[in-house]
């Protein structure tokens, strides 16, 4: 993945500057609204998104196994650790 100005922006903002990038004239013609760098930082932004949801989709979709523990040290603090194998 490559990193974007627009990484912090929410998934909503993202589809909101999608829609904006380009306009359809009546006579088949298109005009770009936005600066072509821009326009290709937000084109960008959401390709890595959308292979960061496959990447998390594909997790699942492996037979997995996960083993959990948790150890109490003496001063009572918790640690968690999970193990995820695929």
């Amino acid at each position: 993945m490559t990193p974007t100005n627009f990484s912090t922006i929410s998934n909503q903002e993202l589809m909101d500057k999608l829609a904006q990038i380009v306009v359809k004239l009546k006579e088949h013609a298109d005009v770009i609204i936005v600066e072509p760098a821009e326009a290709t930082d937000i084109l960008l932004e959401a390709r890595n998104r959308i292979e960061a949801y496959d990447h998390v989709k594909d997790l699942f979709q492996r037979p997995a196994s996960a083993q959990m523990s948790l150890e109490v040290s003496p001063d009572f603090k918790l640690e968690l650790n999970l193990k995820v194998k695929n």
